[in-house]
């Protein structure tokens, strides 16, 4: 349609291809805003609080176990250090035992008693050596003389006499002790004199006056000491 009007037709055709273009250009704004409004809507899930409700539980898997949980799992065990391991086994392991029929360590008793408490010099001494069962129960006990001592010190210690010093010991002896024997004994003279290991008598000399304390032992096992007077 051709322009009408007192002005030049042209002045009229720019006007319309103004409006035109401003008619396009608020569709292609509108266009964009719409675009730009539904993409914004899609992409505003993780701010909705409601949503996060949805999403999978994390913590549960991380967080830390307690006693009841382990308690629970039958394969959930302690691990343990070897060397742990062997200290519980010897801790089980029953100390070794006597062979049967003999009496262990724990139910005997050494003691040791001078027939008197003073001598003169030149006197020769005589010492009972005893071996009791304070168990209730029969046993057999090992009473060889390579195992029973007699020895004789001085009071700080130092050696002066033993039985086997200056003999051999040969004689193998087992004997039972039982409720009605309990006890055994075995009497030994002393000669008054020194003696060191693998003496001759003539090595040997008189003690000198003083005090003095003899034991006895049965293997490892000893008497306590007793006191005596030479003079």
């Amino acid at each position: 349609m051709e322009p009408q009007g007192p002005l030049d037709p042209q002045i009229y055709w720019r006007r319309r291809m103004a409006a035109g273009g401003g008619a396009l250009v608020l569709l292609i704004v509108l266009i964009i805003i719409i675009a730009v409004s539904c993409g914004s809507g899609s992409g505003s899930d993780s701010d909705d609080p409601e949503d996060t409700a949805a999403l999978p539980v994390t913590t549960s898997s991380t967080a830390p176990s307690t006693g009841a949980d382990k308690s629970d799992d039958p394969e959930a065990t302690e691990s343990k250090d070897p060397e742990d391991e062997d200290a519980d086994d010897d801790e089980k392991t029953p100390a070794a035992e006597p062979p049967p029929g003999h009496c262990s360590e724990d139910v005997l008793a050494v003691t040791v008693t001078p027939d008197q408490a003073n001598y003169e010099v030149g006197d020769k001494p005589k010492f009972v050596m005893a071996i009791t069962n304070s168990g209730i129960g029969e046993c057999d006990v090992d009473v060889s003389e390579h195992l029973r001592g007699i020895t004789v010190t001085t009071l700080s210690g130092d050696p002066v006499w033993a039985l086997w010093d200056c003999n051999e010991p040969v004689e193998e002896e087992i004997r039972t002790l039982t409720p009605e024997r309990r006890q055994i004994s075995y009497e030994t003279a002393w000669a008054g004199t020194t003696s060191v290991l693998g003496c001759t008598p003539e090595e040997r000399q008189p003690v000198e006056p003083g005090e003095y304390a003899v034991t006895a032992n049965l293997g490892t096992l000893t008497s306590a000491p007793v006191t005596f007077n030479v003079a």
